[in-house]
């Protein structure tokens, strides 16, 4: 895998940040990150936009919760002085709290104290599973994404809370529809990625999971409309297009679409074709 200078796929931030393309989505939709598009409308990261992602990561791999990252580290950016990029702070987790360093002296980001760093606690992964009191959709919505790799049934709930909170969450109906057709319940999670569709029509990742659905479904030509609305958008759907053109034995389109896919590539892992 390879990056030419300083842009990055999301596949290749995928992979260099082991983190799943919700993810990184969640955190442009978020505003901390700020991705140019390419000529073929797929995001492109610059390494400062990487910096940033690796510093929210390592903060939440330490316990923090990832409304408590993305609002701290918000707090920060507004701060800075103008011109002065997110990614030139070094940022931290001591106790409950996300500081910054300045000379020798870290601050906290929430209060303004300042304090030595010592050594950080790392939170018990239960209490990421522990009730809370939230009230906003938003907050439920990262309430699930931190549940997800260690409490699915819990984060499915959340996801469904912020939908009940807000309809229109197409991020939530996405994720919730993936958790669903990882466990089988294909009809409810097809459900949900038609929502996402309807709230923001053109989502490329609600289009390319429905495909994923239908596809194993048996639906091969729904399958086919849902990668191609993926695209541009979304590289991998040409890699998927490619193999199911194949297996109709439409072999031109299905040369085309892996040509297409290989370009998107560039030396890159193939893709799995999993849905994001």
């Amino acid at each position: 895998m390879s990056a030419i200078g300083s842009a990055y796929s999301t596949q290749e931030v995928s992979e260099l940040l082991e983190w799943p393309a919700a993810r990184i989505y969640n955190f442009v939709r978020s505003g901390l990150v700020h991705p140019q598009k390419n000529s073929r409308g797929e995001f492109v990261f610059s390494f400062r936009d990487l910096v940033v992602l690796r510093a929210a990561k390592e903060l939440i791999d330490k316990g923090l919760a990832t409304r408590k990252v993305k609002r701290s580290l918000a707090a920060v950016a507004h701060l800075l002085p103008d011109g002065r990029p997110l990614s030139t702070v070094r940022v931290s987790r001591a106790g409950d709290h996300v500081v910054v360093r300045q000379g020798e002296l870290w601050w906290e980001v929430e209060t303004g104290q300042g304090h030595m760093l010592f050594d950080e606690v790392r939170r018990a992964p239960q209490a990421l599973a522990a009730p809370v009191q939230a009230h906003a959709s938003d907050e439920w919505y990262d309430r699930a994404i931190d549940l997800e790799e260690i409490a699915p049934a819990d984060a499915m709930r959340a996801y469904s809370k912020a939908i009940e909170l807000d309809g229109k969450q197409a991020d939530a109906h996405i994720n919730l529809g993936r958790l669903l057709q990882q466990t089988g319940r294909l009809e409810e999670a097809e459900g949900h990625y038609r929502k996402a569709l309807t709230c923001a029509p053109g989502n490329a990742v609600a289009a390319f999971n429905l495909g994923t659905l239908l596809e194993d479904q048996g639906h091969e030509s729904e399958a086919l409309q849902a990668y191609k609305a993926a695209l541009p958008e979304l590289a991998d759907a040409h890699h998927n297009l490619a193999r199911l053109y194949e297996k109709l034995g439409r072999r031109k389109a299905a040369i085309r679409h892996l040509r297409a896919f290989q370009v998107f590539l560039k030396g890159s892992e193939p893709f799995t074709g999993k849905g994001l």
